[in-house]
């Protein structure tokens, strides 16, 4: 066991410091398409410009193409990885062909890496501790550390100063913890929010008036999560836009008779899950996998959950885990999980989708759910399972379907089970302590149990007499405070 974590940390260590223009070694490119025997170039783009790195050394005869245009051409070349390239195909003072440009990738060999052995099944005894577990790998693998990363803020006016200063205490314990993975890029994450749907299209121009695609799409979406002019009472939501680096919330509302509690128990997780999809982009600097949609959107569910504070106050259990755990449906099926891995439309993806997702963490660590989409992104398979599947295989040393059949038992476990428990119980610490190991657990079972027995303190009341001419009430809380008009006796 522990020598797969070792394994695991090293190989994901080795791939996130892979700089962007690493020098190939040579290797075969081909053109797209079908083409007739002519001339052909592979080019190279400088600045604006395009330079010839060499001519075609060979055609190919490619099957499925016409027999007036059977060929492809190739040629060996050692170009830098990230370069952009294309090909230019001709019949010299007749006409002119050219490809669509394209980026130089990284050839990643699966072959390269040693094979795994899968870790043991977690037993049905020990389904109480596995979302601590979860919790507890999270906390181990990204311990709090110094980092350069920035988050910029753009608030619109008359969103509630209690939940700006909600979003910028998540968003800054979670950059505490992943500052390291999101600075891939020196460009800031930047946070968007709106009180009113036109207010987030008016930040947005702020943010980049030239950038007309992010407008329309920053628009359309907004309008998607609601109309929040018409109703302000609406609770928190947002959204990701990794291909800007952006997070946008909607943050209309804030009840006024309790200022030291959220409005929505959830409210403190919508910043962190967002921020966690930018997480998941930042190990592929700015792609993220979003199939299976299980691990992208129930990774983010576990992930925002276990870093959500408010007030310095933890809200993993009520406001984070639990308010996806109580929506998962009894009696799940194989079936619903591989529905999962696009997008279903019950939106699973988020409730099962988290319990799946929590047992994947607490079954093989929190960084192989990481590397697992790093190395599927490295086998140029962004769109499909396939990629996915294979990388499974390569992390886990399981299959995806075998997964799914240990998994779906700890799923409707959850489903009968919502509840959030700290897990603090002797059997509890030795669980973790077994599957993490005890450097690992130490420090975070620590945390868990502090945590927990300062939920169990009991908080004295006092009570003041108060006083307004002839009338006189009696206040009773924590921290007593006289009515307007009163005065303490």
């Amino acid at each position: 066991m522990k020598r797969r974590l070792v394994w695991a940390v090293a190989i994901f260590m080795a791939l996130t410091m892979i700089p962007n223009f690493a020098q190939a070694a040579e290797r075969k490119f081909k053109a797209e398409g079908c083409h007739a025997k002519v001339s052909a170039t592979l080019q190279i783009k400088d600045g604006n410009a395009w330079k010839d790195v060499i001519a075609a050394q060979g055609w190919e005869a490619v099957a499925s193409c016409s027999a007036t245009n059977p060929y492809t051409p190739w040629a060996m070349a050692d170009i830098a990885i990230g370069s952009t390239i294309r090909w230019h195909i001709y019949a010299p003072g007749a006409w002119d062909w050219y490809s669509s440009e394209s980026q130089v990738q990284e050839i990643f060999d699966p072959n390269s890496i040693a094979p795994v052995t899968a870790q043991a099944d977690i037993k049905s005894s020990d389904y109480p501790y596995v979302a601590a577990l979860a919790r507890a790998s999270i906390l181990a693998d990204q311990p709090i550390a110094p980092t350069t990363q920035k988050i910029t803020y753009q608030f619109e006016s008359g969103v509630p100063i209690e939940n700006q200063n909600m979003i910028k205490e998540g968003a800054d314990n979670f950059l505490s913890h992943f500052g390291n993975i999101l600075s891939y890029s020196s460009k800031a994450i930047n946070i968007i929010v709106y009180n009113t749907n036109a207010g987030a299209s008016d930040l947005g121009k702020v943010f980049d008036p030239s950038d007309s695609y992010f407008l329309t799409d920053l628009a359309s979406t907004v309008e998607r999560q609601g109309d929040r002019t018409n109703t302000p009472t609406m609770g928190m939501g947002g959204f990701s836009m990794g291909y800007k680096r952006v997070v946008v919330i909607g943050s209309s509302y804030f009840k006024i008779f309790d200022p030291n509690s959220p409005t929505y128990p959830a409210d403190p997780v919508v910043a962190t899950h967002e921020l966690a999809h930018e997480l998941q982009a930042s190990i592929n600097k700015g792609t993220n996998m979003r199939n299976p949609v299980w691990l992208c959107e129930g990774g983010a569910q576990v992930i925002g959950a276990a870093m959500s504070v408010y007030q310095g106050k933890d809200y993993w259990d009520k406001g984070g885990r639990d308010q996806w755990t109580n929506r998962i449906p009894a009696n799940r099926t194989i079936a619903d999980l591989k529905t999962m891995e696009g997008e279903d439309p019950n939106l699973s993806e988020y409730t099962t989708g988290g319990a799946l997702s929590e047992y994947l963490i607490a079954w093989g660590g929190f960084n192989n759910s990481l590397l697992v989409n790093q190395i599927s992104y490295k086998l140029r398979n962004p769109d499909t399972m396939s990629g996915f599947r294979q990388a499974f295989k390569i992390v886990y040393g399981q299959s995806l379907d075998d997964f799914y059949v240990h998994a779906l038992p700890y799923i409707n476990y959850v489903s009968a089970n919502w509840k959030t428990s700290y897990a603090t119980s002797p059997e509890a610490t030795a669980f973790i302590t077994d599957r993490l190991g005890a450097l690992k657990a130490a420090g975070t079972v620590a945390v868990a149990t502090k945590i927990a027995a300062e939920k169990t303190v009991v908080v004295k009341k006092l009570t003041i007499t108060c006083v307004k001419g002839k009338l006189t009430k009696k206040v009773n809380a924590v921290k007593p405070v006289c009515p307007k008009g009163y005065k303490k006796k």
